[in-house]
């Protein structure tokens, strides 16, 4: 008589650096969930300087929950001031890197209000949507800001109009300067660049071509931590200068900042 052995199923294990994935995303959702939930109920309620208040404490722990650490350094704005900030743009974290330290109303695409809970939060939170590649809207756009800065708010925008992988700097559209022209108000060009965790340039954060939100969120994740370094440039005066002339020296301010080539490269049409 034989006796048959029956092998139990191997059982498998998570290792460390998964666990520590499945953390960073169940962290990141239970925030989002948190700030979806107060901006239907919460953000109504709340006045300009608390909802700024809000937007910064909100942007600091969505970055934290990625492992994202921010370091902002340069000339930082005083709080509550008016201003036009120009980022160079790389990912869809630049909002909230800048807005840990200068909460603002974003200049975004208008593909943004669609996504599922980030378009609703843009939207609660002020953001000024834009059709890329639409002259009326850019027109519009323009308007939107001015009233925004005649009325003492900071607004931010991404002069690129796209992302790029933060090695270079693409050319800037002049159009949203304008609306720095009509008011006064300065430009604070504001300088993006992120690194891993040893504090080497990494371009995990990038999102870039056809990428999705989930496609992004796997190239972060494959890194422990990553920085941001928010660097403040000067600000620039606009009195007495055209809009393509503001856009050259916010682009050759950030480009100084990121230590990149400071060649030449032709303004886009305001479009």
């Amino acid at each position: 008589m034989s006796t048959a052995s029956c092998a139990l199923p191997e059982r498998r294990t998570i290792g460390p650096r998964r666990r520590g994935r499945v953390g960073r995303v169940a962290r990141l959702l239970a925030h989002l969930v948190r700030m979806w939930l107060g901006a239907h109920l919460l953000v109504p309620r709340l006045g300009d300087a608390q909802r700024r208040r809000l937007v910064r404490r909100w942007s600091g722990a969505l970055l934290a929950a990625l492992r994202v650490e921010v370091q902002a350094r340069g000339h930082l704005p005083r709080r509550d001031e008016p201003a036009l900030f120009v980022a160079n743009h790389v990912s869809w974290l630049d909002s909230y890197a800048v807005s840990t330290v200068a909460p603002a109303r974003f200049v975004a695409k208008s593909e943004v209000a669609t996504w599922p809970m980030i378009g609703v939060l843009a939207s609660r939170f002020g953001s000024i949507f834009i059709k890329r590649g639409c002259v009326r809207s850019a027109a519009r756009t323009v308007g939107a800001l001015a009233q925004a800065l005649h009325g003492g708010d900071a607004v931010a925008a991404f002069p690129e109009s796209t992302t790029s992988d933060g090695r270079t700097l693409l050319p800037f559209y002049p159009a949203m300067f304008q609306s720095a022209v009509l008011t006064g108000v300065p430009i604070r060009p504001v300088a993006l660049r992120y690194r891993d965790q040893h504090g080497a340039p990494s371009t995990a954060a990038a999102f870039v071509g056809e990428m999705s939100i989930l496609d992004s969120l796997r190239q972060m994740l494959r890194e422990p931590r990553l920085r941001v370094d928010v660097i403040f440039c000067a600000p620039i005066d606009p009195v007495g200068r055209t809009r393509r002339e503001l856009a050259a020296l916010a682009r050759a301010a950030i480009a100084d900042a990121l230590d990149l080539a400071a060649e030449d490269v032709p303004l886009r049409r305001a479009a």
